[in-house]
């Protein structure tokens, strides 16, 4: 095996001090952060937990607050319910269909409009 001759017995040139280049950082793509529910989940206390799911917690937390709404107002349409009580689509859907597996509400139909009322 040939031994490799040092870089100064190859070149005449007097030896300098090289500078290093100076590494750039490598760009990176700015990875997708995941959305998060909790802001679609916005004032509903506990139910706001950001979780993808829908649990217990959340829908029982949600149909509390659709109770009190109703305690408060009276029959109410659905499109008022999801107005006022600030919170998913599917939550407001699971925590009526909860308190109406529970016997406790009312429903209206008058064509496209569903009212709503405590029993």
């Amino acid at each position: 095996m040939a031994k490799k001759k040092s870089a100064a017995t190859e070149s005449s040139a007097p030896m300098t001090s090289a500078k290093p280049a100076a590494s750039k950082p490598t760009p990176t793509k700015p990875t997708a952060q995941k959305k998060s529910t909790a802001s679609k989940v916005a004032t509903n206390g506990d139910a706001s937990t950001g979780s993808d799911e829908l649990g217990h917690d959340q829908i029982g937390f949600v149909a509390g607050d659709v109770w009190l709404y109703l305690t408060d107002n009276g029959e109410t349409s659905l499109a008022t319910l999801k107005k006022e009580i600030h919170t998913t689509p599917e939550l407001l859907c699971a925590a009526v269909g909860w308190l109406a597996r529970e016997d406790k509400l009312d429903f209206n139909v008058n064509g496209k409009t569903v009212k709503v009322s405590l029993k």
